[in-house]
């Protein structure tokens, strides 16, 4: 058993413990929803983005505003 499948202090191993009295939680049955068809082609999409990205990369420190949100640590994989 790893240490991330243990329970966490004060909690119990069960995934379905509920403390008394509380009920249930109750989702909705989306099995009939269907997923909306794409009215763009996906050529044309691509297309699009190229062209924006080079409008997109002509603003005043774009670069600086991009690699500021970035997580500076290196994750090994």
């Amino acid at each position: 058993m790893s240490e991330f499948s243990k329970p966490a202090p004060g909690e119990t191993g069960s995934l379905s413990h509920r403390p008394e009295g509380e009920k249930p939680l109750e989702l909705p049955d989306w099995s009939g929803q269907r997923n909306a068809p794409s009215t763009l082609d996906m050529d044309e999409m691509l297309r699009y983005c190229e062209a924006n990205l080079a409008h997109v990369r002509s603003f005043a420190g774009w670069r600086e505003r991009r690699n500021s949100g970035r997580c500076r640590a290196e994750f090994v994989l």
